[in-house]
């Protein structure tokens, strides 16, 4: 595979990329887009349906409402009340009131514009009064009795809407009327509501409903009537009535009273919508491969358009290429041979932007190996003079000399002590400056360093010289120019205790101002103001032990951490005081 493709132009490679990212976006694209119209086709058909329930729901809710409005109106009806008093009556009277009671009910059917309204009353006296004819009125006594035993419990204050009762009436016309809904009202005296006189009970056939939830009848669409119990109520197939909805179709219903979700499985999209102030909700079961099926409709039509997509970008793509890397070609090939008299002849065929593109490409590329030639050259002599002053670092042989004459005397002096002492720290010295290669050490090295300077300084000389170190334990790991501190010490030996016959004392001591490490280098010698001007020409001189001076310690410091870092030295309360301030970059 990478041999194939190292064989290929760049022509070749550039196509064969475009090709293959167009072919991945497609595939991504295709996969969000058929995504994107399945929620799109989901929600359209979610909102034509629950367009539709509502409309349904309104249907079934005015049903309910014009016979909630008639049997109030008969249970309030005075003259009902009237003819239900139980009072003593001939048999003339009570058939005038029998007329007159069917005579009520008729009127009341006909205001209603439904003929088919089918409504009873019964009297506590078991008196039935109906605008039909019943063979068996055995049926309907009983229904009063339920329901007067149900409203004594308090169950309803208002109207009753059984949905679970089933009666098989029997006309006289030898027509079965199989009602699923019975309303019932309880007629009360006008002088007691304890007094009830009667009950009004209105009869809705289930077919009566279902024609209001038909709205959609094929074979992706089931839509069914069901109750607060989820009981199925009304539905095309009446085997349905009365099974329970999740049972009937395997699925768990949502507890909105609004809105669409799928089955467990993802083979159904329910959709659902309460019946207005009652406790019915009509749902609508569509299968998923309906709405599959509109979304591979659609998604056909956009591969085809994507597919010509592709083939129009590829021909662009190709012209256009071509016509950029067929003059870089030919450009690389005169660029390897380094005939750069046929380039400049054969610029005029390239173009005006492609000739001025590459000539000023090519002219900064020159220029930028020229400028880093140079700079490998100034970093080479940097480096040189960098490698001479580390040798010249190292301790001057007069230090040296000194301190060996030094050991000398004390082992004359059969102080072996002492010598052994000065020869380990003479040791621990040489070691620091002489084996240990680094530039950069720990302040804590650099400290254990200066001490043993010290140590032999004092011992060479025999000067008493107390010095204190006080470091902040964040200070110790900071890594410093190896031997920078060495020339403040010796300046503060040299210039502060050489004529001075005090206790001499040199601190050294860490602080942190804002992002500055300032290490203090001080002495009580005899102050800088009678010295200013020696110390100001030390600043070029070059001390005994390692042949560093105050310049040289300021310049490293710069070097090392910029231009904000360098030495001060100043006099402040008796104190001589030289202090090196260094960035730390947090």
């Amino acid at each position: 595979m990478k041999k194939w493709l190292s064989k290929l132009s760049i022509f070749q490679k550039i196509i064969l990329i475009i090709s293959l990212t167009i072919a991945i976006s497609l595939r991504i694209t295709n996969n969000f887009t058929e995504k994107t119209i399945t929620n799109i086709v989901t929600k359209q058909i979610y909102e034509g349906n629950i367009s539709t329930l509502s409309s349904s729901s309104a249907q079934i809710s005015d049903k309910i409402n014009r016979n909630v409005s008639l049997i109030r109106a008969l249970s309030t009806d005075s003259q009902v009340k009237e003819y239900l008093q139980e009072v003593p009556r001939s048999d003339y009277e009570n058939i005038n009131i029998i007329n007159k009671m069917n005579e009520i009910i008729l009127n009341y059917v006909y205001n209603m514009f439904d003929t088919e309204t089918m409504i009873a009353i019964i009297s506590s006296k078991d008196d039935v009064y109906a605008n039909w004819e019943m063979q068996n009125q055995e049926t309907l006594i009983n229904l009063k009795n339920e329901y007067l035993r149900y409203h004594n419990k308090g169950q309803d204050k208002e109207y009753t809407l059984y949905t679970k009762m089933e009666l098989d009436i029997s006309l006289s016309s030898n027509k079965t009327f199989k009602n699923k809904f019975t309303m019932a009202l309880p007629i009360y005296s006008n002088k007691s509501e304890n007094n009830i006189l009667g009950v009004a009970i209105v009869f809705i056939e289930e077919e009566n409903l279902y024609d209001a939830i038909s709205f959609k009848v094929d074979e992706q669409h089931t839509t069914v009537l069901i109750d607060k119990s989820n009981n199925i109520i009304s539905a095309k197939d009446k085997t349905l009535i009365g099974k329970q909805v999740e049972v009937a179709f395997n699925f768990v219903k949502n507890k909105s009273s609004k809105g669409y979700y799928a089955d467990k499985e993802g083979k159904m999209i329910i959709t659902q919508k309460q019946v207005n102030k009652s406790k019915f909700t009509i749902i609508d079961i569509m299968k998923v491969q309906y709405v599959q099926e509109q979304v591979d409709l659609v998604m056909r039509n956009v591969q085809i358009i994507n597919i010509l997509t592709i083939i129009i970008i590829i021909i662009v793509c190709y012209f256009t290429l071509r016509g950029i890397t067929k003059p870089l070609k030919r450009l690389t090939e005169q660029m390897v041979t380094q005939d750069y008299s046929t380039f400049e002849q054969d610029n005029q065929n390239l173009g005006k932007n492609e000739v001025r593109l590459l000539e000023k490409s090519f002219q900064v590329m020159k220029y930028d190996i020229e400028e880093l030639i140079k700079e490998n050259k100034l970093k080479e002599e940097e480096k040189r003079k960098t490698e001479i002053k580390a040798l010249q670092s190292q301790i001057k042989p007069h230090f040296l000399f000194n301190t060996l004459n030094a050991i000398r005397c004390t082992i004359i002096n059969n102080n072996n002590d002492k010598a052994a002492d000065l020869v380990y720290k003479l040791a621990m010295l040489l070691r620091m400056t002489l084996v240990k290669g680094d530039a950069l050490i720990t302040l804590k090295e650099e400290l254990e360093t200066i001490g043993y300077y010290l140590d032999i300084l004092i011992m060479r000389h025999g000067t008493q010289i107390d010095y204190q170190i006080d470091i902040s334990p964040l200070a110790e790991e900071v890594l410093v120019p190896k031997l920078f501190l060495q020339p403040l010490v010796e300046n503060s030996v040299v210039h502060g205790f050489s004529q001075q016959n005090i206790d001499a004392t040199i601190k050294i001591k860490t602080i942190f101002v804002d992002n500055f490490l300032v290490i203090q280098v001080m002495d009580n010698g005899k102050g800088i103001e009678e010295d200013i001007d020696m110390i100001k020409s030390d600043i070029q001189y070059e001390n005994e032990f390692s042949g560093i001076g105050l310049m040289n310690v300021n310049s490293r410091l710069k070097l090392y951490f910029g231009k904000e870092s360098g030495l001060k030295i100043y006099s402040k309360n008796g104190w001589t005081i030289s202090e090196v301030w260094i960035h730390q970059h947090r």
